[in-house]
């Protein structure tokens, strides 16, 4: 029995055996060139979902890895998850000039691999750059998407990462980097975005943004791709829908559902707050307003508020933006990154959103090491008992102010009104402090185990449910 043979007697019975093995235990590179063996097997090999996540962006790999298989509707078909990455390189490897000479990590970097492999390697960096500049010039991306398009009707989730260090480590570009890249050195792929004016660039990598601005092209950045690089997918999704690039005719609203009507998860991670809210967002928000029904899982990871008026108006533009999910959500992850001294309740935000999410059965609060008082959290507790539907609740990186967490799940055993719930989960960096600021007590807490609290809080155990957390986010 040849390879031919073998692969058409597992798939007729015994296709379970064939998914793993072509999924899961052959590389990419393996399964290319088993597709390259004969016709047959390669129609053997596209049966199987070994295609499942599908990411595009403006860096040449993952563009390249688009052109090819743009057109193959038998592979195209399996891809369930879209993950647009917003990754671009430092803003110094864009601009006119040597980059070697601006580059902040050229000390560091120097001293691990020594001057000339770093001066290979940051040549090697500007000329993917300069593709990437390329690429967004030319809306290879657009180009190549709208192409793919057709055949990705089975798209249930799609996530709009800031860039690839935080949802996007399986993409072409993060693997084709890491290739040539020491350990020691880092990629120089901007992990956030700085407002320049009135637009957002990849980290500029200069102490100053005025800095940056003075070595800008003639043009300037106002105009062009530039306006829209840090939500470029969404901004493309909206022109798609508004231009009836999708099947010949416009939408009259830029509805995702239009495009993928399985569509059940959006995630944005990390995307600049202002430009998904209601009252700043433009086309994008348009795009996620009209795209809600059908969405059951919504995953919200933001900025702290620095670039909005005030914490109270940050919360209430995230408390909109969720609430307009409120008929089909069932489950809510949303997180904070706090980069600022200001205050933020998030907590009582949390409780004043939760009677709005009516079907909200799983709740996942990231506090990004924010304050929060024990009156808030019994306060919260309220309203968890209040709500019919919720029975998981996880919260992380909670920085109580002044009190004990002994203190705190006393009082939610004895007032029971958490113990509706299946499943409450607390982890990260639970710092106590005082009135003033200053840290009490640094040992970070997580529950024992997955019912751990839960178990305790009912009286099923008399274990305390918390104990010293193995690790700490950063």
């Amino acid at each position: 029995m040849n390879l031919e043979q073998f692969l058409i007697r597992i798939q007729s019975g015994a296709y379970e055996v064939a998914k793993q093995l072509l999924q899961h235990e052959l590389k990419n590179e393996d399964r290319k060139q088993l597709r390259l063996v004969s016709r047959a097997i390669d129609l053997v090999v596209l049966e199987y979902p070994i295609l499942t996540t599908l990411y595009i962006s403006t860096l040449t790999p993952d563009l390249d890895y688009l052109e090819a298989v743009s057109k193959n509707d038998r592979l195209l078909r399996h891809v369930t998850k879209l993950v647009w990455d917003h990754s671009a390189f430092y803003l110094c490897f864009f601009l006119p000039g040597d980059s070697y000479e601006n580059y902040k990590g050229k000390k560091s970097m120097i001293r691990a691999v020594g001057h000339s492999v770093t001066k290979l390697i940051m040549d090697t960096w500007k000329a993917q750059a300069t593709s990437q500049m390329q690429n967004l010039e030319n809306d290879r991306d657009i180009r190549l998407f709208t192409r793919a398009l057709p055949f990705l009707k089975n798209v249930h989730s799609i996530v709009f990462a800031e860039s690839f260090y935080h949802a996007v480590r399986k993409s072409p570009s993060f693997r084709t980097y890491w290739q040539f890249t020491p350990r020691q050195a880092g990629l120089p792929i901007a992990g956030y975005w700085q407002k320049v004016g009135e637009i957002y660039l990849p980290y500029p990598d200069f102490d100053q943004a005025e800095e940056a601005i003075a070595k800008l092209p003639p043009q300037g950045f106002e105009s062009g791709f530039w306006k829209s690089l840090a939500v470029r997918g969404l901004t493309i999704l909206h022109y798609i829908l508004s231009n009836g690039e999708w099947n010949g005719n416009s939408s009259p609203t830029p509805c995702l559902q239009n495009l993928f009507p399985g569509l059940r998860k959006i995630a944005l991670d990390r995307l600049p707050a202002e430009l998904i809210c209601p009252s700043s967002g433009g086309p994008v928000f348009d795009v996620l307003q009209e795209s809600t029904s059908g969405i059951r899982k919504l995953n919200l990871s933001v900025p702290g508020p620095e670039l909005l008026d005030t914490p109270g108006h940050f919360l209430t533009e995230i408390k909109s933006f969720a609430q307009m999910y409120s008929k089909s959500l069932k489950c809510i992850m949303v997180e904070v990154n706090n980069n600022d001294e200001r205050r933020i309740p998030l907590i009582p935000a949390m409780g004043e959103l939760l009677p709005q999410l009516a079907l909200l059965s799983r709740l996942t609060i990231w506090m990004g090491s924010l304050y929060t008082t024990q009156e808030e959290l019994l306060a919260f507790g309220k309203v968890v008992q209040a709500s019919k539907s919720l029975r998981s609740l996880k919260m992380f990186e909670l920085c109580l102010e002044d009190e004990d967490w002994e203190d705190v799940l006393d009082m939610w055993k004895q007032s029971e009104d958490l113990n509706g719930l299946d499943e409450f989960w607390l982890d990260g960096i639970c710092y106590v402090y005082d009135a003033d600021g200053e840290i009490i007590s640094e040992e970070p807490y997580t529950s024992r185990t997955k019912t751990a609290i839960v178990d305790w809080l009912r009286g099923e155990t008399t274990e305390f449910p918390l104990e010293p957390s193995p690790w700490v986010r950063v």
